[in-house]
Parts: C-alpha cells; structure tokens; sequence
C-alpha cells in the first residue's frame, strides 16, 4: 500500500470512529463511485465523512472504507430509503 494511502487512512480513522467496508466487484465502481460521492455529500455533508482504500490480502482495490462520524448518519439514512443506501 502506498504511503500516500496509508496516511489517508490514519487520518479518516483519527477523523470518523464508524467504518463501513464494501466490497469492489473485479470490474471496479465505474460512475457508481461519483454516485456514492454525492450521495455522501447530500446526506452526510461534505465534511462528515471520508473514503480511502481498504484492500485485503494485499489487493489494493479490492475493497473501499468509508468512515463517519457516528453510526446514526449511515443507519437513519439507510433504514429512511427502505434500507437502500442508494
């Protein structure tokens, strides 16, 4: 993992205590990362939350954190769009 990476992540841990990992599919996000982006943004505010690399077995891509504040902004936004994020 790149240092640049590693220092992301410290910082977004630092910043925001709850984590939510997903999966990337092989193919990767494509537009949907610029869908998430916004949608972040519009619910969470542009600075409550944060997304960095969160790859596993050694694959950098593979897999993306993205970090709050505190659980009730994931969960109230969640459960008030019939339990679809987006």
């Amino acid at each position: 993992m790149a240092a640049s990476s590693k220092l992301m992540i410290m910082e977004a841990e630092r910043r925001f205590p709850v984590r939510i990992r997903i999966g990337v599919p092989l193919e990767g996000l494509g537009g949907r990362v610029d869908q998430m982006r916004a949608w972040l943004d519009q619910n969470c505010g542009a600075d409550g939350w944060a997304m960095t690399p969160s790859g596993m077995r050694g694959v950098l891509n593979d897999a993306v954190s993205i970090y709050f504040l505190d659980a009730s902004q994931v969960y109230q936004r969640q459960t008030g769009n019939h339990g679809n994020i987006m």
